[in-house]
């Protein structure tokens, strides 16, 4: 059998490599989606040339899936075999709702999420994730722990992470389920992230927008992927030494205010 030509140049595949890591490692669906936000930075750090852009931009998914399988297979061993804070934390947030029928904001999921490994034992951190059906867009809280912990985390979902998750990570809507005889087809829309979602609403206040647009403009996903990565160490470690030093002590109460309708405009 004749092998298949490679048809793209040897720089695609370590940029492709490059956001994949930065993003999160994101589904391949969804990396190439994250595509044309995550290239315009990728220039400032990599020679990308016309055609290697266009190649990084017509990949399909299956591609994608094919380049990366050697380097998934080395991460699957890093990420399973040892602790990794900033992993699984990163993308543990993105919610594929059911509820394909919301068409405007102001209707939300809300997940509690814990974040203590394999045992339940001593004090460790539990987020109050909020998301909205329609856009996607996520707002997220820590609610137990160290206050330590506690204000690091707080921190870092107030700032870094909330830009990195709604304007650099791209989720996906069930848009309707078919039933095919026995079996149910779930039909889901393009990869969006929360930000395009919001652009492409009717029910957003405008100059709300406009301040996102302002704020998406400057935001550089390669630099937020790094502060977190950082943050998220010492949130760790933070979590870590607190359970040696206190063991098993009663939370930290935290009060969570109700900042997504401001945010998204919903109240002017």
């Amino acid at each position: 059998m004749k092998k298949r030509d490679k048809i793209y140049s040897p720089a695609v595949i370590p940029i492709l490599e490059a956001i994949w890591e930065a993003s999160g490692y994101l589904w391949s669906h969804r990396i190439k989606a994250a595509f044309p936000l995550w290239l315009p930075w990728a220039k400032q750090r990599f020679h990308i040339t016309e055609q290697i852009r266009q190649q990084l931009l017509s990949i399909s998914p299956a591609t994608i899936d094919s380049r990366l399988k050697n380097k998934k297979c080395q991460l699957k061993k890093k990420i399973y075999g040892t602790t990794r804070p900033g992993t699984l934390l990163k993308h543990q947030f993105q919610i594929t709702t059911d509820n394909w029928d919301v068409t405007i904001p102001g209707f939300l999921e809300i997940d509690m999420v814990s974040h203590s490994g394999s045992s339940a034992d001593g004090n460790f951190i539990q987020s109050l994730n909020c998301t909205d059906i329609h856009t996607t867009w996520t707002e997220t809280r820590a609610v137990y722990d160290s206050h330590a912990a506690l204000n690091a985390m707080k921190d870092l979902y107030r700032n870094k992470l909330r830009l990195f998750h709604n304007f650099f990570q791209p989720s996906i809507k069930l848009v309707k389920k078919i039933r095919i005889g026995s079996k149910l087809k779930r039909v889901y829309d393009k990869p969006k992230t929360p930000f395009q979602r919001l652009c492409q609403s009717n029910h957003i206040n405008k100059d709300k927008l406009a301040q996102l647009k302002n704020i998406a403009g400057i935001l550089d996903p390669f630099a937020l992927s790094k502060t977190i990565d950082f943050k998220l160490t010492k949130i760790y470690n933070l979590a870590s030494k607190n359970k040696k030093i206190y063991g098993n002590v009663g939370p930290v109460p935290y009060s969570v205010n109700n900042s997504l309708p401001s945010i998204l405009g919903l109240h002017s």
